[in-house]
């Protein structure tokens, strides 16, 4: 199994003041890593240098066999094959259901066609809204697209961060058992950061929770979801479940 990636004592932030301190934390293909923690813990900061769209401050990172951190640009992680859904989606809202797809397909030789029912398959609510342009789709209805997208694009390593924010907890459900799917059938790597805790350990195979810039906690999903009390208590107090 090979591991897409890897992230050796990294220390990443903003300016010259790390926000994220000693991180150790690998993703292997096939795989869905969760990872959680309270506001401000810097699991956004993470995922940002994962994509390159921070530099780190310190620290080993192997994204999809890339280069030395200080060469590493976000157009040629994307190009080796990492795609990432931000907290704010990043959709283009004038443009159609159908051209925010084709987007994602810069990388593939395939036809549109094909691209677009693989990402129907996932999310068939998406069927009927083709032609609708993005602006005038539901909260919901973006993220599917906006994970549709990046799917079209056949990564091998899906950075998705915040799936669930502004969303009802019921449509949650519905689109988080889709990272599960998209990891066993096409061997992609997922990392995700998730603030429903207990759905994001349903889907993922292990989870890391930050606190304060550093790992408080890792394991075997089930395993921290059977663990309550103290997945609680690294979040110092926090209300997680």
């Amino acid at each position: 199994m090979t591991t897409p990636l890897v992230l050796e004592g990294l220390f990443a932030g903003y300016g010259d003041v790390p926000v994220v301190r000693n991180l150790n934390l690998h993703v292997a293909s096939g795989e869905v890593v969760a990872l959680l923690g309270p506001n401000g813990a810097g699991k956004t900061t993470t995922l940002l240098t994962i994509s390159g769209l921070i530099k780190p401050l310190g620290g080993a990172i192997d994204v999809l066999g890339g280069g030395p951190p200080s060469v590493r640009r976000p157009q040629e992680v994307a190009k080796r094959g990492l795609a990432h859904v931000p907290e704010g989606r990043s959709l283009f809202m004038d443009l159609t259901v159908r051209e925010n797809l084709r987007l994602g397909q810069a990388r593939r030789r395939f036809s549109r066609r094909a691209s677009i029912d693989q990402a129907l398959d996932y999310f068939p609510a998406l069927s009927s809204l083709l032609d609708r342009k993005a602006g005038l789709l539901s909260g919901g209805e973006q993220q599917m697209l906006a994970l549709g997208r990046a799917i079209v694009s056949e990564p091998k390593l899906l950075v998705v961060d915040e799936l669930s924010l502004g969303l009802a907890p019921i449509i949650v459900e519905r689109i988080l058992p889709v990272m599960r799917r998209v990891a066993d059938d096409t061997g992609a790597g997922v990392i995700l950061v998730e603030q429903h805790v207990h759905l994001a350990l349903q889907v993922a195979d292990r989870a890391y929770v930050l606190n304060h810039g550093e790992v408080v906690l890792e394991g075997a999903a089930q395993d921290l979801a059977n663990q309550r009390e103290l997945l609680a208590s690294s979040y110092l107090g926090a209300t997680v479940l």
